[in-house]
């Protein structure tokens, strides 16, 4: 255990994760107007994806399969894509949803997937076949929790 008052950041911290994430505008969908604004954000979904080896240029051409039929339906959800190009996970892709709440989120994700059918859900089994490991994590924004200043 950490001592009441440590010395040091070395007591309180138990490792350092040191990973390089780049961002890919190439396979994330950006959609003008944004569905929901920056300061409107209070979930995360975040989708992680960890090809096998070698399979990382076809992971990638259907991931920019994905966000062509995201264009071509016009989605009102951003998807954001990061490619983490250093780090003991490497490689892996992040994608990212955002919503306004879980509820918004869940709502949003149906209605999407509702549009995109047949399509979407043969691109998504594509992709995991050449994963060895897809995460899933939810996030929520606590700004009572952080402090923002006024300058």
């Amino acid at each position: 255990p950490a001592a009441p008052t440590p010395g040091s950041a070395s007591g309180l911290i138990e490792s350092i994760d040191r990973s390089i994430w780049q961002a890919r505008p190439d396979l994330s969908y950006i959609p003008d107007p944004l569905r929901v604004a920056a300061g409107e954000i209070g979930f995360v979904r975040e989708v992680v994806l960890h090809p096998k080896f070698g399979s990382v240029p076809q992971v990638t051409d259907l991931l920019a399969q994905i966000r062509e039929l995201y264009a071509r339906h016009n989605i009102a959800g951003r998807r954001v894509v990061r490619e983490l190009v250093m780090g003991p996970e490497s490689p892996a892709f992040s994608i990212v949803f955002l919503a306004r709440n879980p509820e918004d989120f869940y709502a949003d994700y149906a209605k999407t997937q509702s549009m995109l059918g047949a399509d979407m859900r043969s691109l998504v089994t594509r992709v995991r076949r050449l994963c060895r490991e897809v995460s899933f994590d939810n996030y929520l924004n606590r700004s009572d929790l952080g402090y923002f200043p006024s300058n």
